[in-house]
Order: C-alpha cells, then sequence, then structure tokens
C-alpha cells in the first residue's frame, strides 16, 4: 500500500507538472496576478508613493478630464485641478501613520463617499493619458472605495496581461526555459508592488519588458530580407503596442527607450550586417516602432515642458562633482531600491530579497560556450549603466532639482540584461532546465518574502508579530487569510514554472543569432516552426 502512495503521488505530480507545462503562460499569468492582487491589498489606501495624485488623475481622465487650472499640490509640486468625485479627495490619509514604521493605518477615518464633484489637484495633472484612460473609468463607475480597490485590480490585470505577453514571445527563443527565467528576475517585488496600486510604474515596465522580447525577434530573425510570416504570430503587432505604451505611459521615457533601442540594434549588429537592413523587410517595422514611440515620447515632454518625473522638488545647490559623489554614495541604495522600496519610500525589503535575485541573475547569466565579443560587450555596458549612470544622472540634475531618484525607475532599462543574457550559449542543451528552473524558485521565495515583509508592517507595524494572520491592527478589505492566499498561490505557481520538462528543440524558434551566421531566408510551411527538427 506505502508503494502504491507513493506511485500515485509521483502521478499526481506528473499530471500537474504536464499540466503546467502545457499552459506556462497562463500559469505565469496566474503567479503574476496573484501577487499583484495580493499587493492591491497590503498597501492601505494611498499607501504607496504619489498614488493619491495618480488616483486623481485616473478618475479624471476616466471622465473626460484632460486639463484645468494649474495650482500647487502636494509637496509643492505643480498639480493640475480636477473636478473628481468626493470619494477621491481623501489624499492625505496616509500621513497619520507615514513617518512610523511601526505605526499602522488604523488612525485612517473612513473612506469617503458621495459622487458630487469636488476640485482635487493632481501632482500627476500633465502625465500622458493613456495608463490612466484605461482604469479611471472604472472609478467614476463606482465612486466609492470599492471603486478604488477595483482600480486597483484592474492595473494589476493589465500589467500581469502586458508581462504574459512578453513571457509568450519569450517562449520563441532559441532556450525558451532559460528566456522565461529571465521575465521572472525582471519580477521584483519593486515591479510587482507597482502592479497593485494606480501607479503607470508597473505598467511601463512591462511595456518595456514586450519591447525589448518583440524586438529582438524582429532584428534576429534570418536574412536581410526576410519576410513577417517568419515571424511568431502577433509579433510585429506587439512591438508596435508596447512601443506605443514605452513612449506615452511616463513622461521622459524617450531616455530609456533610446537605450534599449540602441542596445538591441547594437547586439544584433552582426546579424543586421549594416544599418540598411533596419529599413527592409520585417526590421523596416523596429525602425518605425522605435522612430514613432521616441517621437511620441520627445514630443510629450516638449508639451509638458519638462514636468518633473524622476522625483525632486527643491535645488540640493552645490557643484557638478559634489552632487555626482553625493549620489554615487547612494549606488547601493538605487541597486537595492530595484529589489523593494516600499510605501511612501519608508522601508526596503529585507536585504535576503536583494541576493536571491542577484543569485537567480547569476544563475541566468552564467555562459561557458562560444559567445560573440560584440553581445559579451553590449550586456556587460548595459550592466555598467544599470548600475552607475543613475548617480551621474542624480547627479547632474541635483542643483537644480534637487535629490528625489528612485532604483525603480531603472528597471524598464534593467530588463535588457537578463533577456539579451538568455540568448548567450544558444546551443547549450535542454539538461541545464534544472538551474533554470532554480530562477524560478529563487524569484518565488524572494517575493513572498518581500510581500510579506510589507504586510508585517502595514497591518501590526514591523515591531509586531511575525505570524501576523488573525492578529491585524488593520484589516484589508479581502482579510488576512485571504492576502496570505494570494501570496501563496503566487509563490506556488511562479515556482512551478522551474519543474517543467517542455522539449525546447521543438518550441523554439530559431534565430539567426543561433549560428553566429544569418540563416537562409526560408519560408515556413502552414503549421511549421522556424528550425523545428519536426
Amino acid at each position: 500500500m506505502t508503494h502504491q502512495r507513493a506511485l500515485a503521488r509521483r502521478s499526481g505530480v506528473s499530471v500537474v507538472l504536464s499540466v503546467v507545462n502545457a499552459h506556462r503562460c497562463v500559469v505565469f499569468f496566474v503567479a503574476v496576478f496573484s501577487v499583484c492582487a495580493a499587493w492591491s491589498f497590503v498597501y492601505p489606501p494611498y499607501g504607496v508613493s504619489d498614488e493619491p495624485a495618480h488616483t486623481v488623475k485616473a478618475v479624471a481622465t476616466g471622465g473626460g478630464q484632460f486639463t484645468g487650472p494649474q495650482t500647487i499640490g502636494q509637496f509643492d509640486y505643480p498639480a493640475t485641478v480636477f473636478e473628481v468625485p468626493a470619494a477621491y479627495t481623501s489624499v492625505w490619509h496616509f500621513t497619520c501613520y507615514n513617518g512610523d514604521v511601526n505605526a499602522t493605518p488604523a488612525c485612517v477615518g473612513v473612506f469617503p463617499i458621495g459622487s458630487a464633484r469636488v476640485p482635487t489637484p493632481s501632482t500627476a495633472g500633465r502625465y500622458p493619458p493613456s495608463y490612466y484612460a484605461l482604469i479611471g473609468w472604472l472609478g467614476n463607475v463606482v465612486p466609492s472605495e470599492t471603486g478604488f480597490y477595483l482600480m486597483r485590480l484592474l492595473s494589476g490585470l493589465i500589467v500581469s496581461a502586458g508581462l504574459t505577453v512578453a513571457f509568450h514571445f519569450l517562449g520563441k527563443f532559441p532556450n525558451p526555459q532559460r528566456s522565461q527565467a529571465a521575465l521572472a528576475v525582471c519580477c521584483t517585488p519593486a515591479v510587482l508592488s507597482f502592479c497593485g496600486t494606480i501607479n503607470p510604474f508597473a505598467l511601463e515596465v512591462a511595456a518595456a519588458a514586450v519591447f525589448w522580447t518583440t524586438g529582438t525577434l524582429l532584428l534576429a530573425n534570418p536574412g536581410p530580407n526576410a519576410s513577417a510570416e517568419m515571424l511568431p504570430r502577433g509579433a510585429i503587432v506587439a512591438f508596435l503596442a508596447s512601443a506605443f505604451l514605452f513612449g506615452s505611459v511616463r513622461p521622459a521615457s524617450f531616455i530609456w527607450m533610446a537605450i534599449a533601442t540602441v542596445t538591441l540594434v547594437l547586439f544584433h549588429w552582426r546579424v543586421l550586417g549594416g544599418p540598411g537592413a533596419l529599413v527592409r523587410g520585417h526590421r523596416r517595422w523596429f525602425s518605425f516602432g522605435a522612430m514613432g514611440g521616441l517621437v511620441l515620447s520627445l514630443a510629450w515632454w516638449k508639451l509638458v515642458m519638462g514636468a518633473a518625473s524622476l522625483g525632486g522638488n527643491a535645488a540640493a545647490g552645490g557643484t557638478l562633482i559634489e552632487n555626482v559623489r553625493t549620489s554615487f554614495e547612494r549606488s547601493d541604495e538605487y541597486f537595492q531600491q530595484m529589489f523593494g522600496y516600499f510605501g511612501w519610500t519608508t522601508f526596503y525589503a529585507p536585504v535576503v530579497v536583494t541576493v536571491l535575485f542577484v543569485l537567480a541573475l547569476a544563475v541566468l547569466c552564467r555562459s561557458d560556450g562560444a559567445r560573440s565579443r560584440l553581445e559579451i560587450a553590449t550586456i556587460s555596458l548595459l550592466g555598467i549603466f544599470v548600475v552607475f549612470a543613475p548617480a551621474v544622472l542624480e547627479g547632474a540634475r541635483a542643483k537644480s532639482e534637487g535629490f528625489g531618484y528612485q532604483g525603480r525607475y531603472m528597471i524598464p532599462v534593467a530588463i535588457g540584461v537578463p533577456v539579451l543574457a538568455s540568448l548567450l550559449d544558444r546551443q547549450r542543451a535542454a539538461a541545464d532546465r534544472r538551474s533554470y528552473g532554480a530562477v524560478y524558485v529563487l524569484c518565488a521565495v524572494g517575493v513572498f518574502i518581500a510581500t510579506q515583509h510589507a504586510a508585517r508592517r502595514f497591518f501590526v507595524g514591523l515591531s509586531g508579530d511575525y505570524l501576523w494572520v488573525g492578529r491585524a491592527l488593520w484589516w484589508p478589505p479581502l482579510g488576512t487569510g485571504g492576502v496570505v492566499a494570494l501570496m501563496l498561490l503566487g509563490a506556488a505557481a511562479m515556482a512551478s514554472l522551474g519543474f517543467g520538462t517542455r522539449d525546447e528543440s521543438r518550441d523554439s524558434w530559431r534565430l539567426a543569432v543561433i549560428d553566429n551566421n544569418p540563416a537562409p531566408n526560408v519560408r515556413r510551411s502552414s503549421g511549421a516552426r522556424l528550425g523545428s527538427d519536426a
């Protein structure tokens, strides 16, 4: 009987893993959205940086308001006055607990009610409307605390869908297991925490992930005049949509978008063979989308006259050298902030979270096969930029605008490091699936620890009990048990992706960069995949 039970257990595990392999994109979506939903209830209303301003902007945009009188808003930033339902006017409720990580939101009064329109300022008033139009309509339909949480969940749903699109196209890379694991590294707690709030940052990250992924597919497919038929279905549409969102979600996106575009072209330069390839075949769509997104972002930047988008509202003075040195001394903080800097930038994720994600990145980036020097140099330069550019950029602007940079701002660029690194050693056999599987597990554990840490801070305070389930001083609408269930579901779904047994040779698209030589321009037959062994 014991042997039979063991066989039954193994059979059950095999069934679960076969389902995971057959529906990897669904599992990934469940993993991401579960964590985003958990963060939606971990944070109290307006409990994260600038959420009051983004909420007012979203509801106003959803109601058809795009401009309004100018005034001075929160923290002395320039603001736009909108007419929004009274339910969304409690923009200062976070102040009673925000300065003390041991204080809980229990001090906050009831969420306002009422649909009567009230003039309310928003410091995000001059941001592009694309993100806000996607979620703000719901806040007008249900003008209440329920509507507020529904907007958070809708935002998380949209971001999760965008990241899943990137995950899908990473499955068309030469080594899908490795490339898809790269996206798990990109889903840091900093990203997922904003995924569960009303803030355009997470959508910018999702758009950037699709941009890096589909941009690679467009540039790396073989042949100087390669046909769009050789691309995974929907790659061109996904790239153009990502370019539009990447360029229109936040002001100053053109900076990150330009860096991503140049990096992609440089990484694939050997395959391209020259700039002429960028205007031929399906690669012209890359040029069109990238240039269109850059122009859109630059036009909006000009329209809003350089509205602040990287924090800071008081000139720091000092010389350029002094400010760069001060900023450089904070480089370790900027780096850690990419893995979690929560609330109104009041507390970090535990250090172990950063360690887990760095280990996951190290596993992903290890390479001992044939490599192109240009590819290695490109990834190395991008990594150096991600780590050290914030110190230079922040120091250069501090004299006039002050210090206000947060490490998370660099994530749309940092995505390129694991995504491009996953293309190294493209001939590596599937024997390394286990090591790439460890990436999912490390990331799942890191996200769980960070989410639990933030939940403890808001439910009982960081000096409170570690076992806070059922003992919360501030209760989220879903209850502490519901939050834990979402956290566990997200962690289990993400970790399960690491135990896949898919046949990579059947599931991948063989790009030109595999062989270090452009492949011939072969049209694939109906139902066949490029480079398939079948």
